[in-house]
C-alpha cells in the first residue's frame, strides 16, 4: 500500500453528461486558441442555467468523489481534455469542484495530447503534495478506450 495515492478523473462521461450543450463549438486553430478559450468560458458562463437544466451528474459521481475524498492519502483532481475554464465551470454547475484540487489537474489548454496531461498533473500533484507520484500510485478514472490508453501511456514510470 502506498502513502498517498493520485486520482485522475475524467470529467465527460465519468463525472457529467453535457447533454449537446456545448457541442456547437468550433475547433480553435491559427493561433486563436486565447480568444476561443475566452469565448468558450465566456458562453458556459452565460448559458449556465441552460447547462445545468440539459446537462447532469452521473448518478454516483457525487458519492463517488465523496467518498474518495474521505479516503486518507488520496489525492483527487482531474484530468480532461476541457479547457481548464470549461472544466472548472462544469464541475461548479454540478456541485462537483470542491471534490478536487483543481490546480493538481491537466486540462486541454495543457497539451493537446492526452496521454501527455497525465505526467502534468503527475508534476504539479508532486509538486503540491511534497511527494512523487508515478505509475504505481496513480489512477485514471475514466469511461472510454481512449482513458484506458491515457492511463496505460501517460503515466510516468
Amino acid at each position: 500500500m502506498f502513502d498517498t495515492t493520485l486520482v485522475l478523473w475524467d470529467i465527460d462521461h465519468t463525472l457529467i453528461e453535457t447533454r449537446g450543450v456545448g457541442g456547437e463549438g468550433i475547433e480553435p486553430r491559427n493561433g486563436l486558441r486565447g480568444p476561443y478559450a475566452r469565448a468558450l468560458a465566456r458562453q458556459y458562463e452565460q448559458h449556465a442555467d441552460d447547462f445545468r437544466e440539459r446537462g447532469r451528474a452521473l448518478p454516483g459521481a457525487l458519492d463517488a468523489l465523496t467518498a474518495v475524498a474521505e479516503l486518507p492519502g488520496v489525492v483527487q483532481t482531474v484530468l480532461t481534455g476541457n479547457l481548464r475554464s470549461v472544466a472548472m465551470i462544469k464541475l461548479r454547475v454540478f456541485g462537483l469542484g470542491d471534490f478536487v484540487d483543481v490546480d493538481a489537474g491537466a486540462y486541454g489548454d495543457d497539451a493537446d495530447d492526452r496521454p501527455r496531461l497525465v505526467s502534468i498533473a503527475q508534476r504539479r500533484a508532486s509538486a503540491t503534495y511534497g511527494t512523487t507520484f508515478d505509475r504505481a500510485n496513480t489512477v485514471v478514472i475514466g469511461d472510454s478506450p481512449a482513458d484506458i490508453d491515457t492511463a496505460l501511456t501517460g503515466a510516468l514510470p
